[in-house]
């Protein structure tokens, strides 16, 4: 962490009094326990990783995976709230993809590539239809699927 020494210098602190939140939320008596200072330590880290993922100068990712997490999230909100299908056209991206994607094609190819690599989604088409359709597989999403990036926060739950 010697390229967020600002975050990281306060991270004991922080990893303290969210611990003492939780102790206190959760109704606890007496001294704090170590499951709950492990709770505080998952919340904490994601957050100093983020931290160190957007600030530092040795571990910058690239926009791609920026937009592919997003795009990924967005995907998976699609799905959860349209349980019943199995696919997902293209042109839905336009309007359930994140703003800054849907109409900028070249940056939305991109980020769909990127999920492809990573075995997010899978891309196919139905029947003799030329459509892009995007499948979307729920149990690969929730692992950490980029190198630098801290997991989704749906998996620490």
């Amino acid at each position: 962490m010697s390229d967020v020494k600002d975050a990281a210098s306060k991270s004991a602190n922080n990893l303290a009094r969210l611990a003492a939140l939780f102790h206190f939320i959760q109704g606890e008596k007496g001294e704090i326990s170590y499951e709950t200072i492990g709770q505080a330590w998952l919340v904490c880290a994601y957050y100093l990783m983020g931290f160190r993922r957007l600030f530092s100068k040795n571990a910058q990712i690239q926009s791609v995976e920026i937009d592919a997490i997003d795009l990924a999230n967005s995907i998976q909100a699609y799905f959860a709230s349209h349980s019943y299908e199995t696919y997902m056209k293209r042109s839905a991206l336009t309007q359930y993809g994140p703003y800054r994607l849907r109409y900028d094609r070249p940056r939305l190819d991109a980020a769909i590539n990127e999920l492809y690599k990573r075995g997010i989604i899978k891309i196919g088409t139905q029947g003799q239809s030329k459509a892009i359709l995007i499948s979307y597989d729920a149990n690969q999403a929730n692992m950490q699927f980029f190198a630098n990036s801290p997991p989704l926060m749906n998996s620490l739950i």
